[in-house]
């Protein structure tokens, strides 16, 4: 279990460091990719609970921890942002519409894996009813 508190540390570092470093940030006032623009208590609120959940999924499902990591990293990285800023700092704009930063992508890849392993690895998970 020690290696993914690594990993998850390292990739909220990596995610920090290059937000910190970007030179022409945008500023995301919504969630992933830019999109929906709730208000920042709801955010809390949601992000806070879902935090929650990979927790217990972290310290219970250890087929999903890789998943879990990653998940957390983005999210997490997310919320430091709009805590501390109240907006989300996106250093990769690939168009004037397509703005993300390194959180984005670990959601991404977090939600994939957890999918991916979910459907490889229901029977052994004994997840009968998912």
């Amino acid at each position: 279990m020690k290696k993914y508190f690594v990993l998850l540390f390292l990739l909220l570092f990596i995610d920090q460091l290059v937000k910190t470093l970007a030179t022409n940030p945008a500023h995301n006032f919504g969630i992933f990719l830019g999109f929906w623009h709730p208000p920042t208590w709801f955010l809390l609120i949601f992000w806070s609970g879902l935090i929650l959940f990979l927790c217990v999924i972290f310290a219970f499902l250890s087929p999903l921890r890789l998943s879990a990591s990653f998940l957390l990293a983005g999210i997490i990285s997310q919320l430091w942002d709009k805590i501390r800023f109240g907006y989300v700092i996106d250093p990769i704009v690939l168009a004037s519409l397509l703005h993300f930063n390194f959180a984005d992508v670990y959601i991404f890849l977090g939600a994939t894996l957890m999918i991916t392993t979910l459907i490889l690895k229901k029977k052994e998970m004994h997840l009968s009813h998912f």
